[in-house]
């Protein structure tokens, strides 16, 4: 049997979609230089338009944007908030999105202001993000460049631990693009993405993406580095993976044996794409 079934495909007419999040049947899907978010439905048909940059008609500019490339929910007060964070390339892109499920408002914020450092990592370019107890994991992603991965465990202002992600050597470097802890399983998931890019800010040639995760997570918060137990390449499961960018995972459902997961995949033309599946644990 294989590890990874697909379940469903999907095109999307949306820029740049690079993080997505699940609640109450609705995925929330959010683009870099989009000025609106997405809300669908499991099936994939839309909901709703939430607009956040409204004097903007078609995609932001790339000197302005955020550049939201993840998200996560976290529940503040007894309310489910959704997190959409920027990337903090750039002192722009140090912006989060706050969108309440509940009343339907949405604002800028940001924890990382222009005094949040990390000394252990040269570049920032956060593409990854999720929820564990009470803390934010942070995903910065690799290029040629900084040929590193980095976990960034964030419990408040310059409260932090960085650990290293230690993968095997691929064809092309593959960076972290995505991040969401499973709180059923202790399981953190990660998506992998191969760019030839030594930028932080700047497209590359498009490589092969993949589906990692590490088992029992919360024993795991005291070494010094991390290395995923699994790394699964997505084309090796279906040929409607190849040469797709896949930017982030977010779970739909899940039992000790298997996860329904949705993956967003931006290919910088203009148009995303989602994909469903089934990984067995």
């Amino acid at each position: 049997m294989q590890a990874i079934q697909l379940l469903d495909v999907a095109e999307l007419s949306y820029p740049s979609a690079s993080a997505i999040e699940f609640h109450k049947d609705r995925l929330y899907v959010i683009g870099d230089d989009a000025p609106y978010l997405l809300v669908l439905s499991k099936e994939y048909q839309l909901i709703d338009s939430v607009f956040f940059w409204p004097e903007v008609n078609g995609r932001i500019p790339k000197k302005e944007k955020h550049d939201i490339e993840s998200a996560m929910i976290i529940q503040q007060k007894g309310k489910p908030v959704l997190y959409g964070v920027g990337s903090a390339s750039s002192e722009k892109r140090r912006n989060w999105l706050m969108y309440d499920l509940q009343n339907g408002t949405i604002r800028d914020t940001s924890l990382l202001n222009s005094d949040f450092q990390f000394p252990t990592v040269n570049a920032l370019n956060i593409e990854g993000s999720s929820a564990y107890q009470d803390v934010f994991l942070l995903a910065n992603r690799a290029n040629l460049s900084n040929p590193e991965n980095h976990l960034i465990i964030v419990e408040g202002p310059q409260q932090f631990d960085v650990k290293r992600i230690m993968l095997p050597k691929t064809k092309s470097l593959a960076g972290i693009s995505g991040l969401a802890y499973s709180h059923e399983n202790d399981l953190l998931l990660l998506t992998l993405s191969e760019e030839e890019t030594t930028s932080t800010t700047s497209d590359g040639k498009i490589g092969e993406s993949y589906l990692a995760y590490i088992r029992k997570f919360s024993t795991k918060l005291k070494q010094r580095h991390m290395t995923p137990d699994v790394i699964l390449q997505l084309s090796h499961s279906s040929p409607a993976f190849k040469l797709q960018k896949i930017e982030s995972v977010c779970i739909e459902a899940e039992t000790r044996q298997e996860m329904t997961l949705h993956l967003v995949a931006d290919n910088d033309d203009g148009k995303s794409k989602l994909f469903k599946i089934r990984l067995t644990l």
